[in-house]
């Protein structure tokens, strides 16, 4: 249904490149060359509203947690969640540029009808 991709697995190497340089910063790669997967999240679309659909793995990835979001959001049973467009969808979009110094990409799906209304909605009292 959503994709529910946790964030990419990063191996532990026991010995890096130096790249070139010597001292405590030799084996890290520069990030101008640092490989970074494209990250796609659903925006989900019906007549007269929106959903940024986001696994709750990249939630915290991003240093937020549910009492970081509005009552006009919703998780899934499967812990996916739909962040409001109008300000939700925004402080997350903002927590990940944060966090990962790049923007996602956004694949839009529009639908006649959703059950995400059926979804339990967040509520500011849910303070880890």
């Amino acid at each position: 249904m959503y994709d529910t991709k946790t964030p990419p697995f990063t191996p532990t190497v026991s010995k890096l490149p130096t790249y070139g340089r010597s001292g405590s910063d030799a084996g890290v790669m520069p990030s101008s060359q640092r490989f970074q997967p494209d990250v796609e999240f659903t925006f989900l679309s019906r007549p007269g509203h929106g959903w940024l659909m986001v696994p709750e793995a990249w939630i915290f990835a991003c240093c937020l947690e549910p009492a970081s979001f509005t009552s006009c959001s919703y998780v899934s049973s499967d812990y996916v969640y739909a962040l409001e467009e109008d300000c939700d969808a925004a402080i997350f979009a903002g927590a990940f540029e944060r966090r990962f110094n790049r923007p996602f990409k956004i694949r839009e799906v529009y639908v006649d009808q959703t059950e995400i209304r059926g979804w339990l909605r967040l509520l500011i009292s849910q303070a880890a």
